[in-house]
């Protein structure tokens, strides 16, 4: 995360249930100009590596995906 492309923060928190339950979280925040450059490049690398969500696409997913996701529903805060 950053903060006015200042400050940055790397976690391992997740905003979950399973990650507030049962898990401790630790978080790095600091302001260093070669730390905030090197996750900016990175965030860049990711973005470019990335591809847009299509949401039509999603609908149209084999019906076999679908059925393994409905299976594994009850089990999701476990994964």
């Amino acid at each position: 995360m950053f903060i006015d492309n200042r400050i940055f923060a790397i976690s391992s928190a997740n905003f979950d249930y399973r990650s507030f339950r049962y898990q401790y979280e630790i978080a790095l925040i600091g302001s260093e100009p070669d730390v905030v450059s090197q996750l900016k490049d990175h965030i860049k690398e990711t973005l470019a590596d990335s591809e847009v969500f299509d949401y039509e696409r999603w609908l149209r997913r084999p019906l076999i995906q679908k059925i393994l996701e409905w299976t594994l529903l009850p089990f999701r805060h476990l994964l």
